[in-house]
């Protein structure tokens, strides 16, 4: 399932099948900003989870939208919500233009299934949620200096936290990182350790899945599980 805006709503595209689906807007007044929308298939329905804001100056809400109904109900409070289809995540900031304004990182089941946990921050900064896998990093109180990488693996768990790096992506379980070592180490949350990836920067960084590929000018590299 793929998702394309269109004509002030969204098409949700079957690639299976190639059949369309127009999702209109919820009615909510004089919202005009409709930021990520996260997907995932529950028990064979497609579900969304996307955000409406008044405005760039008023905290948008989360909608959950589901196929078998065709329609969307409030969610929470909050936008940018990211899913890996058992989880969701989304952040909640006193304005929409969230950039360097105090936050609070939510995440829960996407089933429901527990109550969402708040992670608070003292600047949203960036957050990645793939393969079981939830792993942000907070600015600093100085622009320049963000915090430790923050790696949680279920729901509610206490964050593991890796100091001097810089949060690049997840997947397949492993989070990827830039550190003082190496412009690419890949970090393993159930060993808590840490191997070099690259030593150079890549041209180009292509992950599929749980499949990483780096693209140094012709040749392309898969990182090795």
């Amino acid at each position: 399932m793929t998702l394309q805006p269109y004509d002030g709503g969204l098409v949700l595209v079957d690639t299976a099948t190639g059949r369309l689906r127009f999702i209109e807007r919820p009615a909510v007044p004089e919202a005009n900003v409709l930021t990520r929308v996260a997907l995932r298939v529950a028990d064979g329905v497609p579900e969304l989870l996307f955000s409406l804001a008044p405005s760039l100056t008023r905290e948008p809400t989360l909608f959950r939208w589901r196929a078998d109904s065709g329609t969307a109900s409030v969610f929470s409070p909050g936008w940018q919500p990211v899913t890996d289809g058992r989880r969701l995540a989304w952040t909640r900031a006193p304005l929409a233009i969230a950039s360097w304004n105090p936050g609070t990182l939510v995440t829960a089941p996407a089933d429901g299934s527990q109550p969402a946990v708040e992670y608070p921050l003292h600047e949203i900064g960036n957050y990645v949620l793939a393969d079981g896998v939830l792993a942000w990093q907070a600015l600093g109180r100085e622009r320049s200096l963000p915090g430790p990488v923050q790696v949680s693996v279920a729901h509610g768990d206490t964050p593991q936290a890796i100091d001097g790096s810089i949060l690049l992506h997840v997947a397949g379980g492993w989070v990827y990182l830039t550190t003082g070592r190496a412009a690419i180490e890949a970090y393993d949350p159930a060993t808590r350790t840490l191997r070099i990836v690259a030593r150079e920067r890549p041209d180009q960084w292509l992950v599929d899945g749980g499949v990483v590929l780096l693209r140094y000018g012709r040749a392309v590299l898969r990182v090795a599980d």
